[in-house]
């Protein structure tokens, strides 16, 4: 649930953050430098304004929160799960604003968005690479190849086995004579020659899924989209 201020909250709020009115913001508000600053929300820039402190005691306000924008990692519950992914684009539907993920042509409303950390997403996609393979997370076999970091150097190598335990350490043919914990090494290329490619998004399921659309059913008839 959104946070909501009003009064001396709402004073206390704009010391560290930039908020908005609840209904129908056009600006927004900070202190800075001792002052009350206002900027336009179309425009982001500085606007001269008379402001009567009532405004703050009047009204509710809610948290400023910069607008969707390419590039940004989001996630979106539907109807079959959570889909995790990176913004590729906008676009219109219907005269809805919606956008699209990187890798998935379907529109899903800007709205229903919710901001996530890089490193989540990050995470869920490594995750996927290795479920896409038949294996558990950071499982490696002998024959994979593999690549990682070590005192800053890249090094690619074929993994020769795998050690047991939290740190699961993994043991390299030849290039690296160390042993490197597997949470910190990337796949390339399975033995089973299956490409360890990160997919573009991943769709997270729910315990219990409902059935699947018939084939060829149209997104837009759906009510995944938004």
């Amino acid at each position: 649930m959104t946070k909501v201020y009003t009064g001396f909250e709402a004073l206390e709020r704009m010391k560290t953050h930039w908020i908005q009115k609840e209904d129908t913001p056009f600006n927004k508000y900070r202190f800075e430098e001792g002052v009350v600053k206002v900027k336009n929300l179309k425009t982001d820039h500085y606007i001269e304004t008379t402001i009567n402190i009532n405004l703050f005691f009047n009204n509710t306000f809610v948290d400023y929160v910069e607008p969707l924008a390419v590039g940004d990692t989001v996630k979106v519950d539907i109807i079959s799960g959570t889909l995790y992914g990176e913004v590729d684009r906008f676009l219109e539907e219907y005269g809805v604003q919606c956008f699209r993920f990187k890798g998935n042509s379907n529109p899903y409303k800007v709205s229903s968005a919710i901001r996530i950390e890089k490193d989540e997403l990050a995470a869920l996609k490594r995750k996927a690479t290795f479920e896409n393979a038949g294996r558990m997370v950071d499982e490696f076999r002998k024959g994979d190849i593999v690549k990682f970091k070590v005192a800053g150097y890249e090094y690619k190598a074929e993994v020769m086995q795998q050690g047991r335990g939290n740190d699961k350490m993994v043991e390299f043919r030849t290039a690296y004579a160390g042993l490197v914990p597997a949470r910190d090494i990337t796949p390339v290329k399975f033995v089973t020659f299956v490409d360890a490619t990160d997919p573009d998004y991943v769709k997270v399921a729910p315990c219990t899924a409902p059935p699947l659309p018939r084939m060829g059913q149209h997104i837009m008839n759906t009510k995944e989209i938004f």
